[in-house]
């Protein structure tokens, strides 16, 4: 399918569902983290996500050495996700438009608008079962619209086989979280389905007057699939719990049996995917250069820099607390030893790294905690708005110590000795 014939589809469920759209490659860009997060932050308000929100729920991040990143993952590179609004747009942050998969993931994202749209499958539910179902659904009627938009009868035996193959994937992945997108069962009844009623038939009957898919319309007939072939919910509870069922059971064994179909699949186009890896590898790889050298002490010639270093190191230590281990800690209830719940999320050696963190983060603060600049500056990198005025004094600072010749650097360091050098 043309790249632009999806986009155009795109568009106009967007602005049926009232949502919006983005790519990675428009939030992920060589321009720098700066212009990708006011970017996006932008896209997220419109959504209803304040900033706080925005940072309190991952979707940014702190960078090394001040500032802001977006917390992409690999969905961001392979895939994709939707925020539904409260107040606003919903926001669907996609990969791309490239690929059979991108083109099957944005049809699958639509899917979830439309959930919301038609209050399908309890959509702002947390629910294992129904959270199973909203996927399924998704798959199923991103199925449908690319089996239907095909425009021959050649590329419509390839769509039959490329839905088929990737819902294989699913049963054959070893990832626990794709168990929630088994929708295999689903899309062979859906392609038995338009088998019976025949393919230019089928899309007489969910098209408009315009000629155009009639793609709400399609959400519903899905659904009604969904709710008639869906695994029951003491069936989907006990997959999840690893439990044997007799469908699930014949369907992993027929999908090992096909499992070179679905690999066959994955190299379909797996150059496009390589080289768009590849390229947002180099981005965050030239942006980790560029932020390095902001992380060196700068040289301790006075307190002063020996207060900034010390307060850099520690903002250093609670950026790795949310960006390695997705935990937000207040530094004032770090230093004081207040017993904070770490929850279940983590493994016995990232509770300990965590704990790590903090006994050094004390350590540093007990040896300052008598200096009043360094308690102003612990202030301020204990606030996310205010943290980048403490490495912005840190460029100052070196950029002063620079300027200075060797002779003079030595005069100066003679000039403030320091107790804590």
């Amino acid at each position: 399918m043309d790249a632009n014939e999806v986009r155009k589809d795109l568009e106009y469920i967007c602005e049926e569902t009232y949502s919006q759209y983005v790519t990675y490659d428009e939030i992920h860009t060589a321009l720098g983290a700066e212009h990708d997060v006011q970017k996006f932050l932008g896209l997220l308000k419109d959504a209803g996500y304040g900033f706080r929100r925005a940072y309190e729920e991952n979707f940014v991040l702190p960078q090394y050495g001040g500032g802001l990143f977006i917390n992409h993952s690999s969905e961001e590179t392979e895939g994709g996700y939707t925020l539904y609004a409260k107040n606003g747009k919903n926001l669907i942050v996609l990969s791309g438009f490239d690929s059979d998969y991108d083109q099957f993931t944005v049809y699958h994202e639509c899917a979830h608008l439309y959930q919301r749209r038609l209050n399908l499958f309890g959509v702002l539910s947390n629910d294992d079962y129904n959270t199973y179902l909203q996927e399924v659904h998704a798959n199923t009627f991103s199925s449908m619209v690319r089996l239907l938009k095909s425009k021959t009868v050649l590329e419509y035996k390839k769509q039959q086989l490329c839905r088929i193959a990737n819902a294989i994937n699913f049963y054959n992945s070893q990832d626990k979280r794709h168990q929630y997108y088994l929708s295999l069962p689903i899309e062979l009844e859906l392609i038995k389905a338009i088998r019976k009623k025949g393919r230019k038939n089928c899309k007489k009957e969910f098209s408009l007057k315009n000629g155009e898919l009639d793609f709400e319309n399609m959400a519903l007939y899905t659904a009604d699939m969904v709710k008639k072939f869906a695994f029951k919910r003491f069936e989907f509870l006990r997959i999840l719990e690893g439990k044997s069922v007799d469908q699930h059971d014949f369907l992993t064994r027929k999908a090992k049996a096909y499992r070179i179909l679905g690999r066959k699949y994955i190299q379909m186009d797996k150059k496009k995917v390589a080289s768009r890896i590849y390229l947002h590898r180099r981005i965050d790889e030239e942006r980790e250069e560029r932020f390095k050298n902001k992380l060196q002490n700068i040289p301790q010639v006075d307190e002063e820099a020996k207060v900034i270093n010390a307060v850099c190191a520690i903002d250093v230590w609670q950026t790795t607390m949310k960006q390695s281990y997705g935990y937000q800690e207040d530094l004032k209830d770090m230093v004081r030893g207040k017993y904070v719940y770490l929850g279940f999320d983590h493994t016995d050696d990232e509770a300990n790294s965590i704990l790590n963190i903090r006994d050094t983060v004390k350590d540093l603060y007990e040896k300052w905690k008598d200096n009043p600049q360094f308690l102003k500056l612990f202030e301020k990198i204990n606030n996310i708005q205010t943290r980048d005025e403490v490495w912005a004094l840190k460029e100052q600072k070196e950029r002063e110590i620079q300027s200075l010749g060797q002779s003079q650097l030595l005069k100066h360091i003679l000039r403030h000795p320091s107790k804590n050098r």
